[in-house]
């Protein structure tokens, strides 16, 4: 026996709020697998910042800048926003971290969808390293070395709540440095700012790892964040901006 059109719509209703009641789920599941996954990828990149550390007498891999370009001798080179898209793998490869994983995707987060800019081409990269983690702005041949970007030396605060990869905004990535103000930067400035801005593309939120090889999903308290621009200053009841400054080594 067929059904009839009343009993054929009633099937159709019944789907359709099935379906509606699926789609948030799912999206939630695939929001949950992306964080996971962007998750592993950081922790990737931080084992192979230790390594390099292990390899090289404690001094902490270069994450050195020459204006909007990392320089050629740090963890990456050239500029993830705007190089063109044959040079971006070999920016990735040329970087001092590659030698330890020569997997190029874990320097990608999954939830990304941003492209090159004056392409359609995704980008490359979505993660930095903090400025506080050896960062200058110098050219390579400018060679010295100095004893505070010791990984024996990161003590205020210690490993364990040292922030060193973080999830970029696609406004704000460009070189492989990430600038997060210090809660010192913030008194001796006499407000809070964001210098680059994290990501948060994981449900209002950002992967951080930290030196002692941990990462962790931080979702976002306030609105702040979300609109913020590179060195902007936001307001003192931005509690985002203070939980960051509390992750970023203002003296060893």
């Amino acid at each position: 026996m067929g059904f009839t059109l009343v009993e054929l719509l009633v099937v159709l209703a019944i789907m359709a709020i099935l379906a509606s009641l699926l789609v948030p789920a799912l999206s939630k599941s695939k929001s949950r697998a992306q964080t996971i996954s962007c998750l592993n990828n950081a922790k990737q990149l931080q084992f192979c910042w230790q390594m390099y550390a292990d390899d090289n007498n404690d001094y902490l891999p270069r994450n050195w800048t020459v204006g909007t370009s990392a320089a050629s001798c740090s963890w990456i080179q050239g500029n993830a926003r705007v190089d063109p898209p044959s040079m971006q793998l070999s920016n990735i490869k040329n970087g001092v971290l590659f030698s330890y994983n020569k997997m190029a995707a874990i320097y990608k987060c999954p939830a990304d969808l941003s492209l090159i800019e004056g392409t359609k081409v995704p980008r490359f990269r979505s993660y930095s390293i903090s400025t506080s983690m050896n960062w200058r702005d110098a050219q390579c041949t400018d060679a010295r070395e100095a004893t505070i970007y010791k990984y024996s030396l990161i003590r205020n605060p210690r490993p364990d709540g040292a922030v060193v990869f973080l999830d970029e905004d696609e406004g704000s990535i460009d070189n492989g440095a990430i600038g997060i103000y210090s809660k010192k930067d913030a008194i001796i400035r006499g407000r809070e700012g964001y210098w680059n801005v994290p990501g948060s593309r994981h449900d209002r939120g950002c992967v951080l790892t930290f030196a002692d090889g941990h990462a962790e999903a931080w979702r976002w308290s306030d609105s702040y964040i979300l609109s913020a621009k590179p060195f902007s200053f936001t307001t003192a009841k931005d509690r985002d901006a203070k939980r960051l400054h509390e992750v970023v080594p203002f003296e060893y």
